[in-house]
């Protein structure tokens, strides 16, 4: 069976599969728990995403998840990232208010909460191997690469594969068979 970083597909889909399952449990409860689970999707989407060697992002020692939007966004993300690695280097959260303040980083995710600063993040990182993350179908369809959705009652997520593309980014089909894919 084929091995990504150190752990085989299947399993690495299995626990994809078992956030998904576990989401649907989260309803009603604090929005950090959602947030945490948020976090563990995107630390397993990095298993089956690809970024470019020359990536600028790749430059540095650490692996970089930019927050743009609350800081209670970017605590849960570094109290479920804690002491993670990802392609060898451990796992960094920032937290940023602003899109003019986003800094070089592999995987953004974006919790704004008005349109013009989501758009303003995505044109900040357009053509930038970075994996831009954020929520609603409004978010691919603004050029965002993956999206979470709730679908009855339980979280999914779309891929926006064009995006991927014009970002240098190779998405697994493995991930792409457990999402909604949009190619626009």
């Amino acid at each position: 069976m084929r091995q990504i970083n150190g752990i085989s597909c299947a399993v690495a889909a299995a626990t994809i599969i078992g956030c998904l399952a576990v989401t649907s449990l989260l309803q009603g409860q604090d929005s950090a728990s959602a947030d945490e689970i948020k976090a563990a999707m995107i630390f397993n989407f990095t298993k089956f995403i690809e970024w470019p060697a020359d990536a600028p992002a790749f430059a540095g020692k650490e692996f970089v998840i930019t927050v743009l939007g609350p800081p209670k966004v970017a605590d849960a993300f570094e109290q479920a990232l804690h002491q993670r690695v990802a392609f060898g280097r451990p796992v960094v959260v920032r937290n940023v208010q602003r899109a003019d303040e986003i800094k070089p980083c592999h995987i953004l995710v974006v919790c704004a909460r008005e349109a013009k600063e989501t758009d303003d993040a995505l044109q900040s990182t357009r053509g930038k191997a970075v994996l831009t993350i954020g929520d609603g179908s409004q978010f691919t369809r603004r050029g965002g690469t993956i999206a979470f959705v709730l679908l009855d009652n339980r979280l999914n997520f779309q891929v926006n594969v064009e995006a991927a593309r014009q970002s240098r980014l190779t998405i697994s089909s493995k991930l792409l068979r457990l999402a909604q894919v949009k190619s626009d």
